[in-house]
């Protein structure tokens, strides 16, 4: 409980030197960069994104940082704020996380992020092959498992795709609540191992998880995996996403966009990316527009889920 109440301060005395620093004015020189998130396991966070931040202050060093410094906020809204207030320098989000922030707070996108050494996923439906469903067409008056409102791949992902093909979407409180004739029921079952026993036990009519979910023993059991069936998968969405605050001095944009793309080729830079989720980043294939267009079109079906989304 000590600890976590010293991490508690250690985030809250992080934001207050920011907001400080920023209160000073524009004139005086940037000496720290602060990293953010949105997470709701802070403690976890900000194990792996200290050295991240810590590793950016040191490369950055000739440009006059001095600190690195890591800042977070329990949901969307919260971590907006700090965004909006100027008080994060990198953020390292989901795509639809980083295309809210680009939209309400005009943060840019400028990098992708591999995490766990994944480029991109796509989102998973399946239902059980003896169900007579085979397409996504014929879930009309059916129920989907998802995991929780702020999964991207179990939830935003395939609401939005339903909602493209014309569907009305209606959550449920249980599995167990009717689904209107006319529409597509949805109910969160919190977790991925949850939604493959739902839809074996036909509580749900399907599942949606991602690709590599979907291929996790410990997410789909192998003695339910010849029993399902997938009948649709996303367009490839990126895994995370790399953004900077705007009005940032073009010379740091670029420097910060320097030492991260660089981080593969020094044995330091190694380190913090194995300790950062095993992460890796790279350019964003014929810039973020092209890239994220498909993405785009999808986000806009479902920003209120992602605002509120946790």
């Amino acid at each position: 409980m000590a600890a976590a109440a010293g991490l508690g301060m250690l985030v809250w005395l992080s934001w207050c030197a920011s907001a400080g620093a920023e209160d000073a004015g524009q004139a005086a020189q940037q000496t720290t960069i602060t990293v953010g998130h949105q997470t709701s396991d802070p403690k976890k966070y900000y194990k792996f994104a200290k050295p991240l931040a810590d590793y950016l202050a040191g490369q950055l060093a000739d440009l006059g940082i001095q600190e690195g410094r890591v800042v977070f906020a329990k949901n969307h809204p919260d971590f907006l704020k700090l965004v909006q207030e100027n008080q994060v320098d990198v953020i390292a989000e989901s795509p639809f996380a980083s295309l809210l922030y680009a939209e309400q707070a005009g943060t840019k996108i400028v990098l992708l992020r591999l995490k766990k050494g994944s480029r991109e996923y796509r989102s998973r439906i399946f239902v059980m092959k003896d169900r007579g469903i085979s397409a996504v067409e014929q879930l009309k008056g059916k129920k989907i498992g998802c995991e929780d409102p702020g999964s991207t791949s179990s939830y935003m992902v395939p609401k939005a795709v339903l909602k493209q093909r014309g569907f009305e979407l209606v959550e449920l409180k249980t599995p167990q609540d009717p689904v209107p004739p006319e529409r597509v029921g949805y109910v969160f079952l919190g977790g991925e191992l949850n939604i493959s026993h739902a839809v074996h036990r036909g509580e749900v009519d399907a599942g949606a998880l991602s690709n590599e979910e979907f291929d996790d023993p410990e997410a789909v059991p192998d003695a339910f995996r010849p029993d399902f069936q997938v009948i649709y998968d996303s367009p490839p969405v990126p895994r995370h996403l790399v953004s900077v605050r705007p009005g940032m001095d073009p010379t740091l944009e670029a420097a910060i966009i320097r030492v991260l793309l660089d981080m593969k080729n020094t044995e330091a830079g190694r380190q913090v990316l194995q300790a950062f989720e095993k992460s890796q980043f790279e350019e964003l294939a014929g810039g973020p527009d092209a890239a994220l267009r498909d993405v785009k079109a999808l986000y806009h079906l479902v920003r209120d889920e992602v605002l509120t989304g946790n």
